[in-house]
């Protein structure tokens, strides 16, 4: 299926056959068969057309001098490969990283457009790269605790793009990740940054971990400030609403609207009338 333009043209690609990759990377890994080797041999790639379908998607040369996205995604699996060694990931760790590299552009094949400026672009390919990441994960059999993990590292494999890096947005990030964290997601936006040779590696994400480390956000999302003992403490049952409150003043203290168990607890008796509806 070729990628739509918003001109009305279209980028003239099918999925086909892989171009050989083995010439760029000489270290492929072996749970992931070079694309001169079993791929063109066998097939293999037919059977999981998530993957086949990135064969000749064009990329912006810009940002992806290597050449479309099954050559980038081949160089990320490698670089997310090296990254694990460095940091001597083992177990579900590691394969998290490895399948969060292999699914983390699935999306582009159905956004990537030609703009009006004639450069390639593939908006919100992040979020679109989900249904194809869980199908492909659920045809190979991937134990669901693995997949919730690679899921949210896809999703927001493009965070660091824009803005500034402040705690609220950490934390948020922080939140939307789970189960997956911060440093998790830092590898793999480093795995992808250094898959565009001739470029060199690069780690963006790494103020927004460097950030997530000092509020204590980089290996879980922030732990709730007020707890139900705090609010039974002055007065209130537990039950229902009480729960609801606690879930409101929790995406308050994400938003920064308190730091302390004090300065939650005045949140909520100014917005507890609220919270009983909620």
């Amino acid at each position: 299926m070729p990628c739509s333009s918003p001109r009305g043209s279209t980028c003239a690609w099918r999925p086909r056959r892989p171009r050989s990759a083995a010439r760029c990377c000489p270290r492929r890994r072996p749970w992931l068969p070079s694309a001169s080797g079993a791929s063109g041999e066998t097939g293999w790639i037919a059977l999981y057309p998530e993957l086949e379908a990135l064969i000749g998607c064009p990329q912006e040369p810009r940002h992806h001098p290597e050449g479309d996205v099954w050559l980038h995604t081949l160089h990320v699996c490698d670089a997310a490969a090296r990254i694990a060694d460095r940091e001597d990931l083992a177990g579900d760790a590691r394969t998290s990283l490895l399948f969060a590299a292999l699914c983390h552009d699935l999306g582009k094949p159905a956004t990537t457009t030609i703009a009006d400026d004639g450069r390639l672009r593939s908006p919100g390919h992040e979020q679109a790269g989900v249904a194809p990441t869980e199908a492909l994960l659920r045809r190979i059999g991937c134990p669901r605790a693995i997949e919730g993990v690679v899921v949210p590292l896809v999703r927001t494999h493009m965070a660091h793009m824009g803005g500034h890096v402040t705690e609220r947005v950490v934390q948020h990030l922080a939140v939307r990740l789970a189960p997956a964290t911060i440093v998790q997601w830092g590898r793999l936006v480093e795995a992808d940054h250094s898959g565009r040779p001739p470029r060199p590696p690069n780690a963006p994400g790494a103020p927004i971990v460097e950030m997530a480390r000092q509020i204590g956000a980089a290996t879980g999302r922030p732990v709730p400030i007020l707890q139900g003992r705090h609010l039974i403490e002055v007065g209130m049952a537990s039950g229902p609403q009480l729960g609801a409150i606690l879930r409101r003043a929790y995406h308050a203290q994400i938003d920064g609207a308190f730091a302390t168990v004090g300065e939650g607890l005045a949140w909520v008796a100014q917005h507890s009338a609220d919270g009983a509806d909620a």
